[in-house]
């Protein structure tokens, strides 16, 4: 009697992960096509949902209230992508929704209400607000700032929209922006993301609030060439397009957007060259000149000012060669982001496993080519390759612990002890206008000759191996300020790599050496653990390689000359993905960018953004992922709106199909063309 008191007492079922749009509480969401999900967990052997009552309501943040506008139940099992069939939501509002679940028994499990907040895609203000770049061309990556003041109220709320054609790096009141998602604040990298070059173009939501602390607010933006300007481009003219919007407690509310006017630049900035491809050069001595502009109060009044600049003393006939804040355009649509955000992942982040010094090479039998002529490696185990074993130094209490000292001359390699999408962050000090360069691999040469073969190597034995990145440069470059120990970590660019080649121009002491892991997903959804060590492995590296082909887009890689949205590799590896990630809300965007471009050529092309040029093909397989990737979010959700929402585009890829069943190649585009495993297996 007792004990089975007992066991009904520990019985549990609670209702969880509540989610719009496979998003958790999130901000500026497109306000078409809202579904609502949640999950059941339960100790009860049985228990399962039978029918549940959902309800939505508009916040009224002003008068701290809610109003219910649309509520449903049902006698269903269904938990996920349920459609709200409400009144038309209102922009740049929040709202907040629950559910009440029932089960067999009659009994009801009600948590927590989750919010959402819908985007300003129309807006007067969005719409309003120009893009705006330099009138010319550079290497130097522009930076932007805008400072208001504040009314003196209490602020209720306060949001940055932003986009870019190219990357952008944005900071509120020396504050860099970020998102809030269910496990934790990201730090978001390369905003927008990939993109679908000139059909759209994603915005992006930060919350503010905490940011505006003072009587002013000083924004600044710097931008890179990213993707949208070509990722081999280095110089070129990116733009941006931002909407600052505070609400007060009184109702009251102030916009501020990018325009001609308000707006200065810079070309001063420390980042001198950049590229998706090529990498970053920073020089602190820049950053050190230019001072915090960051922060509200910075005199920029020698800043480059706007065509429309009141008090501007450019001549009418100088403009044409005169550097200028100029209004650019955008040619496509531009929507709201769900979930296709890059950003910085701290749970991923690795320290360096080993670090290597050698200067110059040595030539025997053994390595005709040469090896590197180790003089000191430090590690916390002892090595197994017999290069390093002279030469060691345990390292118990990280590698860096106390500095190690590169000297002139020499050369370093650090082994992070995992491939993956990063980029470095390194503490390091040396005098005023020492350049360290770091260069980046998935690899070391091995005892293969070195010459142009596919399978040589490019340097001696143990040096970082870089020729399968072709023709990506992969490099950062560092001129120190000599302002005593300063960090660095690549602002506009990414890499792939597990090893770090180092030299410097002068003596350098390291601090301190990470990989800052980079992804789109976080959120891990399945799990599995064998007893078998190599499997185990296998598994790892699937889910590195996961998290390192998720990153704005689903690459084919995220370390040579390509990184591309390979739509093969694309519906290939989804379902995959969706057993290893909370990835629906990555995965429903990039089969939004398929159906948008098979709208225009009748199929997807082979690289998914590609309309034009060498990849815009057809090709089967590849331009199947159109329907295979909606298909396989549909099988892992259940979620029918995965398919009817791009449903017209699958008819007219099978319109294109049937349409071209007779022609000699697959189609009448570039003559067909096919792909397959083409690169050798050290690619």
């Amino acid at each position: 009697m007792f004990m089975a008191l007992g066991e009904e007492s520990n019985k549990k079922t609670k209702i969880y992960d509540l989610a719009t749009n496979y998003l958790y509480n999130p901000l500026g969401i497109d306000c078409e096509n809202i579904r609502f999900s949640w999950k059941m967990a339960s100790n009860v052997i049985g228990e399962r949902q039978r029918a549940y009552e959902l309800k939505v309501f508009k916040v009224d943040e002003v008068n701290n209230r809610e109003i219910l506008i649309w509520e449903k139940k049902a006698q269903s099992e269904k938990s996920v992508g349920i459609l709200y069939e409400g009144e038309k939501l209102e922009e740049g509002t929040k709202y907040s929704w629950q559910v009440k679940v029932f089960n067999e028994r009659g009994e009801s499990f009600a948590p927590d209400k989750a919010y959402f907040e819908t985007g300003v895609i129309n807006s007067k203000y969005w719409t309003g607000a120009d893009f705006i770049s330099l009138s010319q061309k550079s290497y130097a990556c522009p930076i932007f700032r805008m400072e208001k003041g504040l009314k003196n109220k209490k602020i209720l709320k306060a949001r940055l929209y932003i986009t870019a054609m190219g990357v952008y790096l944005a900071y509120v009141n020396s504050n860099r922006v970020g998102v809030y998602e269910k496990d934790g604040f990201y730090y978001t990298h390369l905003g927008p993301g990939y993109s679908n070059g000139n059909v759209s173009l994603t915005y992006q939501t930060y919350d503010i609030t905490d940011f505006l602390k003072g009587d002013k607010i000083a924004v600044s933006v710097m931008l890179g060439a990213g993707w949208y300007n070509g990722m081999g481009e280095t110089f070129s003219k990116p733009a941006f397009k931002a909407l600052i919007f505070i609400l007060y407690e009184d109702g009251g509310a102030d916009y501020f957007t990018t325009n001609t006017s308000d707006w200065k630049a810079s070309l001063d900035g420390p980042v001198t060259k950049s590229g998706i491809y090529y990498g970053e050069d920073y020089d602190a001595r820049k950053e050190k000149n230019l001072g915090d502009y960051k922060k509200a109060g910075y005199d920029d009044s020698g800043w480059i000012g706007g065509e429309t600049l009141e008090g501007c003393a450019i001549e009418e006939t100088d403009k044409k060669d005169a550097l200028l804040i100029t209004r650019a355009e955008y040619p496509g649509k531009i929507r709201a982001q769900n979930g296709l955000w890059g950003k910085l992942i701290g749970k991923y982040e690795k320290q360096a496993k080993s670090v290597t010094i050698y200067k110059g090479a040595l030539r025997n039998k053994e390595y005709p080519n040469g090896v590197i002529n180790v003089k000191k490696h430090f590690a916390a185990n002892a090595p197994k390759e017999g290069i390093y074993l002279d030469n060691f130094i345990k390292k118990d209490n990280g590698i860096f612990e106390g500095g190690i000292t590169l000297k002139k001359g020499e050369k370093m390699v650090v082994d992070m002890g995992q491939n993956m999408a990063a980029i470095p962050y390194i503490k390091f000090s040396a005098n005023t206008g020492t350049t360290l360069t770091m260069s980046f691999g998935e690899m070391l040469n091995d005892k293969s000759k070195t010459g142009d073969g596919a399978n040589d190597a490019d340097g001696p034995f143990g040096s970082v191996y870089q020729k399968s990145l072709r023709g990506a440069r992969s490099k950062a470059t560092y001129t120190f300020s000599g302002e005593g120990i300063e960090e660095y970590a690549p602002l506009l660019t990414f890499f792939g790599y597990q090893y770090i080649g180092i030299e410097a121009t002068d003596d350098v002491t390291i601090y301190d050496l990470r990989s800052l892991a980079l992804s789109s997903v976080s959120k891990r959804a399945g799990y599995l653990k064998t007893n078998n060590e190599s499997v185990n492995k296998l598994i790892e590296n699937i889910i590195y390689s996961n998290l390192s082909n998720y990153f704005t887009t689903a690459t084919d890689c995220p370390q040579r000359d390509e990184r591309l949205f390979w739509t093969g590799d694309t519906q290939i590896f989804a379902q995959s993905a969706l057993y290893n990630f909370d990835c629906a809300a990555f995965l429903c965007n990039l089969a939004d960018i398929l159906a948008e471009n098979a709208r225009i050529l009748g199929y997807a092309p082979s690289v998914g953004d590609q309309i034009d040029g060498f990849f815009s093909n057809f090709t089967a397989g590849w331009s199947d992922c159109l329907i295979i990737l909606p298909y396989a979010i549909y099988l892992q959700t259940g979620d029918v709106s995965a398919l009817s929402k791009n449903y017209d585009a699958f008819v007219r890829y099978m319109e294109f199909l049937k349409e071209n069943e007779r022609q000699k190649n697959q189609a009448p585009l570039f003559g067909g063309m096919n792909f397959g495993d083409w690169l050798a297996c050290q690619g």
